[in-house]
């Protein structure tokens, strides 16, 4: 089969086209024929290489994946080849203590597809038959594939992004106040928007580059919530701050199996809408990984596979 691959880390240039061993199809897993792959910054850190991980070469990459089951392992039962799905790319083991309670992204071996095993940059991949949501006939593979966790609960929103195109964007995306950080800091502009109050809760998945910002920006009793570190791990925060105005900061990662299905749920109703920066064919997977690391993509970068 065909997929991009690299046999090494290093930077875009070790993405290549090549012809790989298509998965075998293992007891409880299905086999399934890729339409499209969405990129995120975790296929970036996967080609850097990230301390600790162990990637067997070649690497295929890619967590986010739409397409068509065509071929089931000995085992699957309610599942039919010719189904559109979408894959969970969270991998659990349901027997610790953690998976019992519902946390799968706990499991004490939890991993990801298409970082510690081959993804969905290719015209096939293997998964588990429980990791695998059939879609509706009318949300496309593209669309199914770049789903992103967006604003649903009511709150007031305040984003921040770079440069004067992206406000434009994320303005009519529905945010109700858009803020260029190369522009200003953006601590300062939330603390004159909210009237000296600060917010409430701050989704952070970038890190390094924003922490004392983001911890600054933040009201009595605010929380911190860090998804990501795309800019580095080592997030500076103010212990006087924290204590004084009594702050908390959480992680998170990825999401509880029962949390995938109720946020894919809002998307097939078409509550939440995915946001698509740009569709390349899966031959220029080096040009995605070049554009994302670049910082110019609003939304996903979908590869399309096949149609």
């Amino acid at each position: 089969m065909k997929a991009a691959i690299f046999r090494q880390h290093g930077g875009p240039e070790v993405i290549e086209i090549a012809d790989v061993p298509a998965p075998e199809v293992a007891t409880g897993y299905v086999r399934v024929a890729v339409h499209a792959a969405a990129m995120n910054h975790l296929d970036l850190w996967a080609r850097r290489g990230l301390p600790g991980l162990q990637l067997d070469f070649p690497h295929i990459g890619g967590s986010d994946i739409a397409g068509v089951i065509e071929g089931l392992g000995d085992g699957v039962d309610g599942l039919q080849p010719g189904a559109r799905v979408l894959v969970n790319p969270s991998l659990w083991c349901g027997d610790c203590e953690w998976c019992k309670k519902g946390e799968e992204s706990l499991c004490e071996s939890y991993s990801i597809i298409g970082e510690h095993l081959n993804g969905g940059f290719a015209e096939y991949v293997s998964v588990p038959a429980v990791n695998v949501l059939p879609i509706p006939d009318e949300l496309s593979f593209q669309e199914a594939a770049a789903v992103p966790l967006v604003k649903h609960l009511g709150a007031r929103v305040l984003a921040v992004t770079s440069g004067a195109e992206n406000v434009r964007r994320a303005e009519a995306l529905g945010a109700d106040l858009v803020i260029d950080r190369l522009t200003s800091s953006f601590s300062k502009e939330v603390w004159n928007a909210t009237s000296k109050r600060g917010v409430d809760l701050v989704f952070d998945s970038v890190g390094e580059a924003v922490w004392p910002d983001a911890v600054r920006a933040l009201a009595r009793k605010g929380r911190l919530v860090v998804y990501g570190a795309t800019t580095g791990p080592r997030g500076q925060i103010d212990v006087r701050l924290t204590f004084w105005k009594q702050l908390q900061v959480i992680g998170t990662t990825m999401s509880s199996r029962a949390e995938f299905n109720e946020v894919m749920s809002l998307v097939f109703e078409k509550v939440l809408e995915p946001v698509i920066d740009v569709v390349l064919p899966l031959d220029d997977a080096r040009a995605g990984h070049e554009r994302l690391e670049a910082g110019q993509s609003f939304g996903k970068i979908v590869f399309t596979v096949r149609e």
